[in-house]
């Protein structure tokens, strides 16, 4: 069976990939502190005010990108003015 693949998702692999680890490690530019790694992935499955962390999967693995995690904040952002 064949998946069809979002835009979102081929910009996450085309992009510099970040693991789930990593971006919470990356987090610390917004936050002033890591976020935890639990939060990461609520942002990708359940997500902030009707947005969600573009991510993608490869094998076992779920990642994302420096650059979906500045989408994301900025939506959220554009969302709350």
């Amino acid at each position: 069976m064949k998946k069809n693949r979002s835009k979102s998702t081929l910009n996450v692999l085309t992009e510099d990939s970040l693991t789930i680890a990593s971006a919470s490690v990356e987090s610390k530019e917004w936050f002033g502190k890591s976020v935890d790694r639990s939060t990461i992935y609520r942002w990708i499955f359940s997500g902030v005010r009707g947005v969600k962390l573009e991510h993608a999967r490869i094998g076992n693995r779920i990642v994302t990108s420096r650059q979906a995690l500045h989408r994301f904040f900025t939506h959220l952002t554009e969302k709350s003015a």
